[in-house]
């Protein structure tokens, strides 16, 4: 990720020659702006590879709204008041973003700066990165794992209202009018954003044509990449190995084994897998029906959701929910698994 000479004097031989003096001695100081971290999911997992590519060299301090476990070994920055300043609400989504350029600012202003702003999502970390970043004379590059998809997205608004059928009515009439103005606040954050970003990395072709044919980007400011699978890593197990595998965590050896790995989340889609996989195994022959096992692997918000939604659909005798998994956990839940569903 080459680094653009900035504003302000940044590319004055002083400098440069400061700026090459603190990444001989401590690397080139990266600011990651993301939603929560470290937790499970995706995010984490790209962000793994990134370190493992770039972390003799960069030396990355992460600004989150949430901190989650294990980041004792870590440079985390924390901003905002909680669920004040989350994510999934209007006005909490512009204090957000608000709180969030604010903490970035004040950690720009210390010498060195940062010299690359790595956002996680094309909506809300990008918003006040893009702006500030610019203002700073950074470069930013944006990694959108799939955020950028919900300016528009039908399907994840109307899961969004089923959410909201267990509030009281006075509750679900203050959540619909806070969504009416919620939705229009993310395609302006997106439009606000999207001209501040150098370059966009993105893994899907979903959001390649969002960014494209709704947000006007030209295809020469996107790069699309690929995920790396370690063959040896997830070679499959024998079969005498893999029904072991199976029968150490309580699943007959002979089962076909569908297991989902995601976070318990809305954006997930859960109820319609669930509802799919329901379907489906009233269409298999008896004899079928009775192999079959899902592994839902995962935790997050909509636990107690999946939980109702498994004795809705009488899968209880079917499905497994496994909590939290580790990269261990994942490798060997996909060597005695013979489908994933994605």
């Amino acid at each position: 990720l080459p680094m653009k000479r900035g504003r302000g004097g940044t590319g004055s031989l002083p400098y440069l020659r400061h700026r090459d003096h603190e990444m001989r001695n401590h690397g080139e100081r990266i600011c990651i702006p993301i939603t929560a971290f470290p937790i499970p999911g995706g995010m984490k997992s790209v962000l793994a590879g990134v370190v493992q590519a770039m972390g003799d060299k960069w030396q990355i301090t992460y600004l989150t709204n949430h901190q989650g476990k294990e980041a004792e070994q870590l440079e985390v920055k924390v901003f905002g008041w909680g669920r004040v300043t989350s994510t999934w609400q209007f006005p909490n989504v512009w204090l957000y973003c608000i709180a969030g350029g604010w903490k970035l600012f004040r950690l720009m202003r210390n010498k060195p700066g940062f010299s690359l702003l790595l956002p996680q999502d094309g909506l809300f970390s990008a918003a006040f990165a893009g702006l500030v970043g610019k203002l700073m004379g950074a470069r930013i590059v944006c990694m959108d794992h799939g955020s950028i998809t919900h300016i528009n997205n039908t399907a994840f608004q109307s899961e969004r209202r089923e959410a909201m059928q267990d509030l009281s009515r006075l509750q679900q009439l203050l959540s619909y009018v806070r969504f009416a103005a919620y939705w229009p606040s993310l395609r302006l954050l997106a439009r606000l954003a999207t001209p501040w970003i150098d370059h966009f990395l993105i893994a899907g072709e979903e959001v390649e044509e969002v960014y494209c044919k709704q947000l006007g980007v030209h295809p020469y400011r996107i790069t699309r990449y690929v995920y790396i699978v370690d063959p040896e890593r997830f070679t499959p197990p024998a079969e005498e190995v893999r029904g072991k595998m199976r029968v150490d965590r309580h699943i007959p050896a002979d089962a076909i084994v569908i297991t989902l790995i995601n976070r318990l989340a809305p954006e997930k889609g859960l109820s319609f897998a669930l509802e799919g996989i329901a379907l489906m195994i009233a269409e298999l022959p008896q004899a079928t029906r009775a192999r079959v096992k899902v592994l839902i692997v995962g935790d997050g918000p909509l636990r107690t959701q999946v939980e109702a939604d498994i004795v809705r659909y009488s899968l209880d005798s079917v499905c497994m929910l496994w909590g939290e998994a580790d990269p261990t956990d994942v490798t060997m839940l996909l060597g005695l698994s013979d489908i994933f569903l994605y």
